[in-house]
């Protein structure tokens, strides 16, 4: 708190963009220091295909809230430049940004995997923020729809359930079916499933 006070009073102006960049370019130092101490290109998606001595790290990197705090400041300086900026067209920055994440995360098998889950997307996630936060245009009347309203609200949920609705579905899936939880039917039951427990959830517990 005594961070994010003193984030919003002491930046304004040029110095809240200052500010804002700065904050990314801190999210990217851990991950970057890795990659260089390591000699390591980075892609390899899963935890196993680490070179010995780094997935210890990449757990660190991942994980620690000392190493996430400029993105948490980012979003301190964001609601900031939100309030006191002046205002841009909403529609076209929140289709634009949302366009080149998309990009983004495709490109991802040839971007460094602790880049991309440390900040690299700040930029991108900042301007669809508030490209959002205006209430202009398609995407953000799509977003305040009841049904996106009602999925947004019951996002903590999905966030408590999804790991024990993976791992009791697949135990369904394997042993009252005879299938592994691996393929596009697999993929589409769980998807609706943790939908489906996560409303209910919220609706009638959260």
């Amino acid at each position: 708190p005594f961070v994010g006070h003193w984030l919003w009073n002491r930046f304004q102006g040029t110095g809240l963009w200052l500010a804002l960049a700065l904050m990314w370019l801190l999210s990217l130092a851990a991950p970057a220091i890795a990659i260089s101490a390591f000699h390591w290109g980075g892609l390899q998606a899963s935890q196993s295909d680490l070179p010995a001595g780094l997935s210890q790290w990449m757990n660190v990197i991942r994980y620690n809230p000392l190493l996430r705090l400029p993105e948490f400041c980012a979003g301190i300086l964001v609601a900031r430049l939100f309030m006191h900026a002046p205002r841009w067209n909403g529609a076209l920055l929140s289709i634009l940004s949302a366009v080149l994440t998309v990009v983004l995360l495709a490109s991802a098998d040839h971007i460094p995997y602790s880049l991309l889950h440390n900040g690299l997307a700040v930029p991108l996630f900042a301007a669809l923020l508030l490209g959002l936060a205006s209430g202009q245009g398609f995407l953000a009347r799509w977003l305040s729809s009841p049904l996106m309203r009602l999925l947004g609200n019951a996002s903590y949920s999905m966030y408590i359930l999804h790991v024990p609705v993976y791992s009791y579905l697949g135990l369904l899936f394997r042993r009252a079916l005879g299938v592994s939880n691996s393929g596009s039917v697999w993929m589409a039951a769980y998807l609706v499933s943790v939908v489906v427990f996560s409303c209910v959830f919220f609706k009638f517990i959260e």
